[in-house]
């Protein structure tokens, strides 16, 4: 699931004036190599899983699968505070071969010198395809936020649209991805990020699942990009 990662309503609604200085490049070099890394140290530690989920019954992904979803996850904010956090809970349903169907709620809150909260409801449909059991997706997604910050509410529509890809690995599916985040408002008021991640998900049974992502948030015209972490329990039904 995307869009449901807790307190990124709440750096939409905090946008400061573009105040970026030159070192996006280096930033952006900095990122891709520790997703890299992340990615080699996380195929590498997965080889070692021989078992097959094939003659266990235990799935290796979440594509195509029908499970509830709960979720802790914390946000380092650039130049505002490291002490954002949020709780999520969401459903992920397959209704044909290749499309799933989910919904989402969470609630993300700032501790600090902006306290804030927001509350949001999502939807989404995630359709996908096999290519030698790597899950090419796009996902799109539509909802509504409720953000309260610094004593004013500001409430409005948001959309999202992801590409990315789910590889097996042993036991585990690792999925990096792409995620745009954006609302309903006209531009002088409207805030929009994206998402670079991956998420590691591992099904300990046929029924349970933990999964733990990372991503770097890039929210444009203004200086507030975030680390984002976030760990989580998955249940089918």
């Amino acid at each position: 699931m995307f869009f449901v990662e807790s307190g990124r309503a709440i750096i939409s609604e905090l946008t400061f004036p573009d105040s970026k200085s030159g070192d996006n490049n280096l930033t952006y070099m900095n990122l891709t190599k520790k997703i890299t890394l992340a990615l080699a140290v996380l195929a590498a530690c997965s080889a070692g899983f021989a078992q097959s989920s094939a003659a266990t019954g235990i799935p290796v992904g979440t594509l195509g699968q029908r499970y509830a979803d709960f979720n802790l996850g914390i946000q380092d904010i650039r130049h505002l505070t490291d002490n954002a956090y949020g709780l999520g809970l969401s459903a992920n349903v397959p209704v044909t071969p290749h499309l799933d169907l989910g919904a989402g709620y969470s609630y993300g809150w700032l501790r600090g010198a902006v306290p804030a909260h927001s509350n949001t409801l999502t939807t989404m449909a995630t359709a996908y395809t096999t290519f030698n059991e790597v899950r090419p997706f796009a996902e799109i997604g539509l909802g509504y936020q409720w953000v309260h910050a610094l004593g004013m509410s500001d409430n409005s529509g948001i959309w999202a649209a992801a590409l990315g890809v789910e590889i097996p690995a042993g036991l585990v599916s690792i999925k990096p991805s792409i995620v745009y985040n954006d609302d309903f408002r006209t531009s002088s008021r409207s805030a929009q990020d994206v998402t670079y991640g991956v998420e590691v998900n591992h099904w300990y049974s046929k029924s349970l699942a933990v999964y733990a992502g990372v991503g770097y948030t890039d929210v444009q015209n203004s200086n507030l990009d975030s680390w984002n972490y976030s760990i989580g329990l998955r249940m089918r039904f």
